[in-house]
């Protein structure tokens, strides 16, 4: 009896290859991350989770510094005195987590959703592939070229017996170094990529990606900013929204002679709200990694205080919206 959902390299009768299903199950349950391509700017917006209050942030903040473009082989040892100096010029002392947005070249970035592990081996690969690309061509690796050899990469671990899949799908973007357009690419498990206007991955990405199609414009600055936060915080989960809209139609009036119709509904509404996040993340900087990347600037990650104000404006504008709206209603009484 052949084992399909074990062995790598044998496809089922229908024709999957479940672990690399089991892979892109594995990236469902990643954290969510959301990319918006603007006309000037492009922006990665990642859930995050905070660190626990026992483990030392300090580890985390090393290993985030180290993150940089290195030459292979090269380690980097400092003293305490040495290492907070460098942590103090690079912005890093007051951060908790680590980070879900990392440089693949000085124009190029990368967020994921998944196994942490393996985007750590994925993100080093690319990073080497950068360096190697520059020092034998001598010029910046494309932003294509870099997605092409990630999806590539991802695809050889789907049909090479004793390795397994990258529990990983990966959003790519940057600037080309000579047309200096912005590009924005995805990667999945399976070794697929495409480009992008708008897209997310991870957490609730379906719902996250019909929001996008509805409200995608292409902007530029700001706009975009929003656009990529509001996604990630705005988004309701399709299962809590149809049920919370039948609730509301039975609350109608519609329910009187069916009391038991009501309690099947407020059972269905609780179960809903114990197993579907209404918003994919809570609200503030604290669970929200930003960075934007510019031609002219590179990439930019976001402070805390600079996440809530605009979170701030979004909530502002949301008021306003739903304040107009109910204003027409209350004239006409």
């Amino acid at each position: 009896m052949a084992r399909y959902d074990r062995a790598i390299t044998v496809f089922s009768p229908d024709g999957h290859l479940f672990q690399v299903e089991y892979a892109l199950e594995a990236v469902r349950k990643g954290n969510a991350a959301v990319g918006v391509r603007g006309s000037d700017t492009i922006v990665l917006a990642v859930e995050k989770k905070s660190t626990p209050k026992l483990q030392d942030s300090s580890f985390i903040v090393f290993i985030a510094v180290c993150g940089k473009v290195l030459p292979v082989g090269v380690r980097i040892v400092w003293s305490n005195e040495n290492a907070r100096d460098l942590l103090l010029q690079t912005g890093f002392e007051n951060m908790k987590s680590v980070r879900k947005i990392v440089n693949l070249d000085d124009h190029i970035a990368l967020a994921c959703a998944g196994l942490k592990a393996d985007a750590r081996v994925l993100i080093n690969r690319a990073r080497i592939e950068c360096q190697s690309y520059k020092l034998t061509i001598e010029d910046p690796v494309t932003v294509e070229y870099i997605t092409r050899y990630i999806a590539g990469l991802q695809q050889k671990y789907t049909q090479s017996g004793g390795v397994r899949p990258f529990g990983l799908s990966t959003l790519i973007i940057g600037f080309d170094p000579h047309t200096h357009t912005p590009s924005l690419y995805q990667t999945d498990p399976s070794g697929t990529f495409s480009a992008w206007k708008a897209n997310a991955t991870g957490r609730n990405s379906n719902s996250i990606r019909e929001f996008l199609e509805k409200n995608y414009t292409e902007t530029s600055g700001q706009e975009t900013l929003k656009l990529a936060i509001r996604a990630l915080l705005e988004d309701a989960c399709p299962v809590f929204r149809s049920t919370v809209i039948m609730y509301q139609f039975l609350n109608n009036g519609y329910h009187v002679s069916m009391p038991w119709l009501d309690m099947f509904f407020q059972l269905l509404i609780s179960v809903a709200v114990s197993q579907f996040s209404v918003m994919v993340v809570e609200s503030g900087g604290k669970n929200i990694e930003v960075a934007v990347m510019t031609r002219e600037q590179g990439l930019r990650q976001l402070e805390e205080a600079e996440i809530d104000a605009i979170v701030a404006d979004i909530e502002a504008e949301k008021a306003a919206a739903e304040a107009a709206k109910k204003a027409p209603a209350t004239k006409e009484t």
